[in-house]
């Protein structure tokens, strides 16, 4: 079943944004994996669309994922994956509700806006 999203502001990068992610929580148990290399094909201040080699077996088990990225500052945000799709190259794509606040919200869209701005005057 694919998530719905209700969003009125989702950005789509032209080219991947590369990061990072982690897996903090399966099922309620904390857990503490090593970062992974994750591509984020849009983002949102609710939620982001990924793409990584792993299978995070979604269906089976309830997963809290870190990411990190980057656009005009370092952002570590926790998010629960909502769908997952086997179709990117050797690996999946993964539809994230981001779990932050609304101060956290508002700074990405700020940073949001800024970076569509830089792309905009570097065409």
């Amino acid at each position: 079943m694919r998530y719905k999203r209700e969003e009125g502001f989702r950005y789509v990068f032209k080219k991947p944004l590369v990061g990072t992610l982690q897996i903090i929580k399966v099922n309620e148990k904390e857990v503490e994996s090593n970062p992974g290399e994750a591509f984020f094909y849009d983002l949102s201040p609710g939620g982001a669309k990924i793409a990584t080699e792993f299978d995070l077996h979604y269906k089976k088990n309830e997963i809290i994922i870190q990411l990190t990225f980057e656009l005009e500052s370092e952002h570590v945000v926790n998010g629960n994956i909502v769908w997952q799709d086997e179709d990117y190259h050797d690996g999946y794509y993964y539809g994230i509700e981001l779990l932050i606040e609304e101060e956290k919200s508002t700074e990405i869209i700020d940073e949001l806006k800024s970076f569509i701005q830089k792309e905009k005057s570097n065409k």
